[in-house]
């Protein structure tokens, strides 16, 4: 069903008329030829052959195709992309959350244990820890004994540190938990710190690369470094190891796990051993040497100062072989994120049996001034590590919601079915994609009066070896008219309008600029005209529609271009195969009513004399709106169909004219295209 024709005006703005197109260049010559090529070549009579410009002759303009590959999203490729997603996603979610549920973990939040636990003496034992600062997941076991629930106290202690008894009695936090299973090696036992932003650019840059492989950095080199806030002390010796995230070190001492009244207490305790080393990466390994400082070049970093004695580092407490302390590198690893785990101990060949283990903690690392918490894990794992759910309930969800949302369409694509901007639908009109043949260009052959002009100025030409020179500019006022169906016009917005308008104007410019013409857009129409849009009322569409004077160039971007037009009249009913229309254009015609003429100093004027549109209706292109700069038509999509046709408005033949190779026959008359006998496809 036909609409009323809407044309208005685009987002592209109107350009004001050339000034110079306005005026009648002066010429000593009178105008003896009405002009035939629709850019102005100026009269012939009179006028020496070497002052004709030849814009067209002498510059090729060449088109070279590539393959493009846009695929078009429809239903039927989009639909089952919705539940492939879901169907794979959905196992995969569901192996993840099974291996995250088989690791056996428990985590116990110690922050306040010095202000929360009672403290230990002959009539105080332990109490409870609080149920929202505990967390597991244990396999239940029928061999093993039901344990109790987590306890903590704390008390004091005389800590030696790398090889330095400290003076002063630190905090000690005793932690007893169950372990009501046999756990598998490998065993792990992480600390965790929450709201610890090590991801900081300042300090994750707080450091220094070379003196931590041990180079002994001068303090200069040190003072001016990355290492700010800490790089040298009130002596001017640098801090080893100097910056933020050394002097940040989480220096909570862990003691080995012992399992208390072994076999029921028969048996006394017995120690888990656990160790810290390997649990570095070999990687991080290579970063770090031994320091070659002097001890009395260096000073101790402010927050290890309880590690060694007053006077700092000695050959009795020398400074810590970074090389070899993995827990250092282990915290120099910076984490991603606020709330992170770090491994402190484990034990890849032991069994740890089940029953009541105790954890002695000595107390250093403060948390409370960043409003953090700290927690001990001991945890197993599995192929895909420790327990995480987060990535297994991520694919489990993303598929749901794949498997949702594709019903969801399926079922409004059922009831309720879009048009498709395909070339099916584009080209079909109601029939199999296979039933539309295809022409590329459907363009008249030149009328008797332009085909002897051909001939005229290519025997000049050869006569006169006539040589390129500087060409004159030419501003071709231009008309863009998009002419669609109605189950078209959805997919033409007034923004996908405009854009594609702008590119294309592109295109033409920059493929007829080497010749000297450019291209100057009026505001674009759009009309919604089913019979309009297929070309089967083509010159009942370019009476309406046509604007602006003979010398003015019409493009109509119809979206169903095909062999249902043109008509006489508008009587021919459509196609029942329809033939697929990239374009086609009208050729230069004897009867204009624009007249040009040239003076020597090259300049050119166009003057057209009032006529009623009907006078020169049938001249414009027609060309296949997909075929315009990122349109649907693959192959077909860079907007070059326009340059092709409307290298026909000015008057250029096809190389293949007259399909002859035989001598006399010269194709289309331009010496830097050669003569074909047949036509061919992409780049012969």
């Amino acid at each position: 069903m036909s609409q009323t024709e809407a044309t208005h005006a685009e987002s592209i703005e109107g350009r004001e008329p050339d000034p110079d197109a306005q005026k009648k260049a002066k010429s000593r010559r009178p105008a003896t030829l009405t002009t035939r090529y629709r850019f102005p070549t100026a009269e012939i009579e009179g006028l020496a052959v070497s002052d004709l410009p030849y814009p067209c002759f002498n510059v090729p303009i060449t088109s070279k195709t590539y393959t493009a590959k846009r695929p078009i999203l429809t239903p039927k490729t989009v639909l089952p992309l919705f539940f492939i997603i879901g169907i794979i996603f959905a196992p995969i979610g569901a192996l993840l959350l099974y291996a995250s549920a088989q690791v056996e973990e428990i985590v116990i939040d110690y922050t306040d244990c010095i202000k929360l636990a009672p403290e230990s003496n002959e009539t105080v034992g332990l109490a409870p820890i609080p149920g929202s600062r505990v967390s597991s997941s244990f396999k239940p076991s029928k061999t093993c004994p039901r344990g109790g629930e987590p306890q903590w106290k704390r008390n004091k202690t005389i800590a030696t540190y790398r090889n330095y008894r400290q003076p002063e009695p630190a905090d000690l936090c005793t932690i007893q938990f169950p372990v009501p299973n046999n756990l598998d090696p490998p065993v792990f036992f992480y600390y965790r710190l929450t709201n610890f932003y090590q991801n900081h650019r300042r300090y994750v840059k707080s450091r220094d690369s070379n003196q931590l492989k041990g180079e002994a950095v001068s303090n200069h080199t040190i003072a001016g470094g990355e290492c700010d806030p800490l790089r040298i002390d009130g002596r001017g010796r640098p801090y080893y190891p100097c910056g933020l995230i050394a002097n940040s070190q989480f220096n909570d001492t862990f003691l080995q796990p012992v399992l208390l009244n072994v076999q029921n207490g028969t048996m006394g305790n017995q120690t888990y051993n656990m160790t810290n080393k390997g649990i570095a990466w070999d990687s991080d390994k290579e970063l770090y040497g031994k320091t070659k400082y002097k001890y009395e070049d260096i000073a101790v970093p402010p927050n290890w100062v309880k590690q060694y004695p007053p006077e700092g580092y000695s050959a009795e407490h020398p400074p810590p072989n970074l090389k070899e302390d993995e827990e250092f590198q282990v915290w120099m690893r910076t984490a991603g994120l606020p709330a992170f785990s770090k491994l402190a101990m484990k034990n890849e060949i032991e069994h740890m049996a089940c029953g009541n283990y105790q954890v002695d903690i000595i107390m250093n690392f403060n948390v409370s001034v960043y409003g953090g918490t700290k927690s001990i894990v001991l945890s197993t794992a599995t192929v895909m590590g420790g327990k995480n759910p987060f990535l297994g309930i991520a694919y489990v969800v993303v598929a749901g919601i794949c498997i949702v949302l594709g019903a969801l369409f399926t079922v409004t694509h059922l009831v309720k079915p879009r048009p498709v901007f395909s070339i099916t639908t584009i080209l079909g009109h109601g029939h199999h994609a296979q039933n539309v043949s295809l022409t590329r260009c459907d363009a008249p052959q030149p009328n008797k009066a332009l085909d002897a002009f051909h001939k005229e100025m290519h025997a000049r030409n050869k006569l006169h070896k006539l040589q390129p020179r500087a060409l004159p500019t030419y501003k071709v006022d231009t008309w863009f008219h998009y002419v669609v169906t109605e189950d078209q016009a959805p997919f033409y917005t007034p923004e996908v309008r405009a854009d594609k308008a702008d590119d294309q104007l592109s295109v033409l410019n920059a493929a007829f600029a080497p010749a000297g013409i450019s291209f100057r857009l009026n505001p674009p129409s759009f009309t919604i005209r089913d019979e309009w849009a297929t070309d089967a009322r083509d010159k009942e569409m370019r009476t309406a529609l046509r604007a602006g004077g003979y010398a003015s160039l019409n493009i109509y971007f119809q979206s169903n271009l095909s062999s249902a037009g043109p008509s006489s009249g508008g009587t021919t009913p459509l196609s029942p195969t329809p033939q697929f229309l990239l374009g086609y254009c009208s050729m230069p015609s004897s009867s204009s009513t624009t007249t040009c003429t040239s003076n020597k100093a090259g300049g050119t004027s166009c003057t057209s004399r009032a006529a009623p549109p009907t006078a020169f209706a049938d001249d414009g292109c027609s060309v296949l709106a997909a075929s315009m700069p990122g349109g649907a038509l693959e192959d077909y999509d860079e907007g070059k169909t326009a340059v092709h046709e409307v290298g026909h408005w000015f008057g250029l033949k096809h190389t293949f004219d007259g399909y002859s190779c035989a001598e006399g026959d010269e194709g289309d008359y331009i010496a830097d295209t050669p003569q074909e006998g047949t036509q061919t496809d992409g780049c012969p």
